[in-house]
């Protein structure tokens, strides 16, 4: 969520919205009911006469229900999700700690006046 542009308030707003959109996230791609009808559709795939781009978006939504854990067991789900949300916390304190690491490699370069491009 954070580019260029940042300061300890949108670092802030940052590490409170991954948590809350990995949770986002795990509410989709971990809910029962609507991998049940993915599923459904997709096991009628080649019966449904789709045309190819219909075909790959059904493909491509399934395999990412599967890819995100939807096929696993409830306990599992429950530690996914908490490592999805944990994941996300930290890799936001991850991007807070280095964010000035490139602004200040750069004024290093600009201070020292060696061109490590010639």
């Amino acid at each position: 969520m954070v580019g260029a542009h940042t300061n300890p308030y949108i670092q802030s707003l940052d590490e409170q919205f991954s948590a809350e959109l990995a949770e986002l996230g795990n509410d989709i791609w971990l809910n029962a009911a609507l991998f049940q009808r993915v599923n459904s559709v997709y096991e009628q795939r080649d019966a449904l006469a789709l045309d190819s781009e219909s075909y790959r978006l059904l493909t491509l939504t399934w395999q990412r229900f599967v890819h995100a854990g939807a096929t696993l067991a409830p306990e599992q789900q429950a530690a996914l999700r908490a490592l999805n949300t944990e994941a996300a916390t930290l890799q936001s304190q991850l991007q807070a700690a280095t964010a000035g690491s490139g602004k200040k490699a750069a004024a290093w370069w600009l201070i020292t006046g060696i061109n490590w491009l010639a």
